[in-house]
């Protein structure tokens, strides 16, 4: 199975927290990376510069182009017990409106589907996710185009 990072927020100590496209989220330490030598690690052990991670492409990343592949990330935090499902009312839902073929999943998304539509509690896997829905949430299409 492919997981992506949906979303990272620095806490603080160089811990993160993550959450998975597969519905959970947990807090990770990375105090071990500032161990890691080289002119791509370098950089990570500034905390001020840690806490600039950013999503692209499902997978932590920093402005240097320094990366966390989100399979073995998930694969390490799932065997430590570090990853929780998401409380219900955070979980995302993705909305179409029936005979269209756009996914929506921000509620205040302009085109945002209130009647007569269909209703998936998993990243659909065909159709288009709304461009807007991604704006507002800060993503970017190639998370969405991963297989799931």
């Amino acid at each position: 199975m492919m997981i992506d990072v949906l979303s990272v927020r620095p806490q603080g100590n160089f811990r993160l927290e993550i959450e998975f496209s597969d519905g959970t989220i947990g807090v990770r330490e990375f105090d071990f990376a500032v161990r890691d030598t080289g002119p791509m690690a370098e950089p990570l052990k500034d905390p001020a510069y840690f806490a600039r991670v950013f999503v692209e492409d499902g997978a932590l990343t920093w402005p240097n182009g320094y990366d966390w592949d989100p399979d073995a990330l998930y694969d390490d935090m799932s065997s430590a017990g570090l990853l929780r499902p998401i409380e219900e009312e955070r979980r995302i839902v993705y909305r179409r409106a029936h005979s269209q073929d756009t996914w929506h999943f921000v509620t205040n998304c302009s085109t945002w589907p209130s009647e007569h539509y269909d209703e998936a509690t998993q990243r659909p896997r065909s159709g288009t996710i709304c461009a807007e829905c991604l704006a507002k949430a800060g993503l970017n299409m190639a998370v969405f185009k991963r297989a799931g």
